[in-house]
Formats: C-alpha cells, structure tokens, sequence
C-alpha cells in the first residue's frame, strides 16, 4: 500500500525536527493556523534566528574590501 504525503505533514514534520511544537492549532480545512511552543523553546529559536542573521551578516561582509 502506497502512502501518500501531503505538503502540509511535510512541513509538520520539518517543522518538529526544527523546534519542539507542543500543540497544532488548524483551521477548518486543518491547514496550520498556529503552533504552541513553551517560552524555554521559544527564547532557544530567537536565539537561533539572530545567530542565523549574524552568519548572513558575515557572509555578506567577508567578501568586502577592508
């Protein structure tokens, strides 16, 4: 029996490796309207995200004449 996936449990899924989602909130056709994380995991994810920026930041510098 094939299984078939839809792009939306594909994002599930990625989404769950990235950061640690307590509970979905879907609307009616259940595409994901939101995400419950504890504040622990949050704060951990901002961290990431300006982490990430200053990566991008440094990338796009190392080529500049100094």
């Amino acid at each position: 029996m094939r299984r078939y996936v839809t792009s939306t449990q594909v994002e599930q899924e990625r989404a769950v490796e990235l950061v640690n989602i307590r509970q979905y909130i879907t609307d009616n056709e259940g595409h994901i309207a939101a995400v419950i994380v504890d504040i622990e995991e949050l704060r951990r994810v901002e961290e990431l995200i300006k982490d990430l920026s200053d990566l991008a930041v440094i990338k796009e510098r190392r080529n500049e004449q100094s």
